[in-house]
């Protein structure tokens, strides 16, 4: 038998080297894939030998061989098991499982086993077959475990145990499943599920995962949520990984202002003015106005409205509708809302840190709010854009051209950054009333699948380890293990200044 094995593989190796000289093919056989034999049905003078079908990546059609010591029982067999008769009661035995693919790519597995007394009792316990541990339906804080079950050759009754991080959370469990609840959130998890026969024999299946730091539920559980599906993702800086892919309804917020002044006698939002006079974040109200016009830029219009002041013009000038109140070249730029548009975002659910940090332009994406609102860097610059300014509402946000909704600024935290800005006016409603102002909260997730918080980890007490993104590692209410997050500033813009994490080259699809 040893002849012919050796005569397929001369045969086999004929084969592949006529066919790569004649039809000039370089792709070589692969051989087929490791699988698993058991003894089971053990008896004083039987046996039968069970294995699993191992994959073949040619397809090839395979057929095994049988060995019991170093006699080849069995030849060229399809079937998946094979029964041996004739054996001495009390005696070990061993053997192997030999797949051929009729190419000469081979594999083998072993098996050993140890026949009963005369009277048919074991001769010695068998541990429990091996078998294998899936995990699925991961989250940022469970986990569903799946197992094939163990075969033991004894026909004892297995039952199992699941060990996570040294921890036994379940014994003599007679399923295959179980469920890891209340895990901590962005942490390396490792295990082992344990099957036992009840007379000592065992046997281990170990497994491994890493748990999700975005906890999807808090998006799930906002108004304009659609979906979240997993998927792969591309990183811009290279490689890829498991993102969650998140849609929204745009607008599902407040977003009614107030925007653009309709006179100089009024007050509306915010603008962030980059000219010459008075520069820097301000109300807009007459005094930014008349900056502008000190600057050139021919915003008010020369008509007096019989009171002394000067109206500003409304001309609709705006990509998709709206208006803009302007004159000439300069505008207050107020595009009108689309609720009808889907925002489509893909951020990481296991963040991974980057070489260097990546740092956030002008009006670039950061991340996702958990209200579903875009989180962007700074306005962009009037001064670049002849004097057009968009305008801001209170809290910090505005419409994009193409009509979504979107934060320039951290919300929760925006009434500290008027403070510390000398901006904040309660008494004149100068103020971010439409969001709760929390020192503590978490506001969203960046582009990376960091978390982003508002300005404190606790209550009080401001963080003074931050790096150049403003984030550090340390506890907070939702990740009492530790993870590098985000924290809002006072800065004017309060978002976190640069990025950390690597992200998916398609971290927000803008809707055109």
């Amino acid at each position: 038998m040893r002849f012919k094995l050796l005569t397929n593989y001369f045969l086999a190796s004929a084969v592949l080297w006529f066919t790569a000289c004649d039809e000039e093919k370089t792709t070589e056989n692969s051989a087929p894939g490791s699988f698993t034999v058991t003894a089971v049905d053990i008896t004083s003078t039987t046996a039968t030998v069970s294995w699993t079908a191992p994959e073949d990546a040619d397809g090839d059609d395979l057929t095994y061989d049988v060995m019991l010591g170093t006699d080849v029982v069995s030849t060229d067999q399809t079937g998946l098991t094979y029964s041996l008769t004739g054996l001495t009661a009390a005696t070990e035995y061993s053997g192997s499982v030999i797949v051929m693919d009729g190419n000469g790519g081979e594999a083998s597995a072993n098996f050993s086993f140890t026949t009963a007394n005369p009277d048919g009792s074991p001769s010695e316990n068998q541990n429990p077959g091996s078998f294998t541990v899936t995990v699925s339906s991961l989250t940022n804080n469970s986990a569903e475990l799946s197992w094939t079950a163990a075969t033991d050759a004894d026909g004892d009754a297995v039952t199992y145990a699941v060990t996570l991080d040294s921890d036994e959370l379940e014994t003599n469990q007679t399923g295959t499943t179980y469920s890891l609840t209340d895990l901590a959130s962005g942490v390396e998890l490792s295990g082992k599920v344990t099957a036992s026969d009840g007379n000592g024999g065992t046997s281990e299946a170990n497994f491994s995962f890493t748990s999700y730091v975005i906890d999807i539920s808090l998006y799930e559980a906002m108004a304009g949520f659609v979906s979240a599906t997993l998927v792969d993702c591309e990183y811009s800086e290279g490689g890829s990984g498991e993102c969650y892919q998140i849609k929204f309804s745009s607008n599902p917020v407040d977003d009614d202002g107030p925007f653009c002044p309709e006179t100089t006698n009024d007050v509306g939002g915010f603008g962030n003015y980059d000219g010459t006079t008075n520069a820097g974040f301000q109300v807009m109200k007459a005094a930014l106005f008349q900056a502008m016009e000190t600057d050139g830029y021919d915003i008010i219009s020369n008509t007096p409205n019989g009171d002394g002041s000067f109206n500003i013009t409304i001309e609709t000038d705006v990509p998709g509708g709206g208006r803009t109140l302007m004159a000439a070249s300069a505008a207050c730029l107020e595009p009108t809302p689309d609720d009808a548009l889907t925002l489509t975002f893909e951020i990481p659910v296991v963040p991974s840190a980057l070489s260097a940090v990546d740092n956030i332009e002008s009006v670039e994406f950061v991340g996702l709010a958990l209200d579903g609102v875009p989180i962007n860097g700074a306005p962009p610059s009037v001064v670049d854009n002849n004097g057009k300014i968009p305008s801001l509402d209170r809290c910090g946000g505005h419409h994009d051209p193409s009509g979504y909704y979107h934060w320039h600024f951290l919300a929760a935290h925006m009434d500290a950054t008027l403070d510390a800005n000398g901006l904040l006016d309660k008494a004149n409603d100068i103020q971010c009333s439409k969001k709760t102002q929390e020192a503590t909260v978490l506001i969203g997730y960046a582009r990376d699948g960091y978390p982003i918080y508002s300005g404190q980890d606790t209550e009080g007490v401001d963080p003074t380890d931050l790096d150049s993104c403003n984030g550090h590692v340390s506890a907070t209410s939702d990740y009492p293990d530790g993870v590098y997050h985000y924290h809002a500033s006072t800065d004017i813009t309060n978002v976190p200044p640069c990025i950390a994490g690597k992200q998916s080259v398609k971290s927000f699809d803008k809707p055109s």
